[in-house]
C-alpha cells in the first residue's frame, strides 16, 4: 500500500527473509536482525548478518563465518 512500515535509521539492511532482515546503525556497528515491526530479534554481536534460507543465516564473528537459527544461536 506504500505506508511506511519502519522509518529509515539503518545505514545497512538486508531484504526481509523469513520475517527477518539484518541491519547495521553504521560503519563498524555489529549486525543485528529485526523482525517486519522493527523490534530487534536476535542482539547485535555479528560483523555481518545475511538474510535467513531453511531457517538459518550466514554470519560473520571476527575471522570466523556460520550459521545462527531464529533464536542467534550458532
Amino acid at each position: 500500500a506504500g505506508k511506511m512500515v519502519i522509518e529509515p535509521r539503518f545505514e545497512t539492511a538486508t531484504q526481509f527473509s523469513e520475517g527477518l532482515a539484518a541491519v547495521a546503525d553504521g560503519e563498524g556497528s555489529k549486525f543485528r536482525f529485526i523482525d517486519k515491526a522493527g523490534k530487534t530479534v536476535i542482539e547485535a554481536k555479528f560483523d555481518n548478518g545475511q538474510p535467513f534460507s531453511e531457517g538459518l543465516a550466514g554470519v560473520r564473528m571476527g575471522e570466523g563465518m556460520g550459521y545462527i537459527n531464529k533464536e542467534g544461536e550458532l
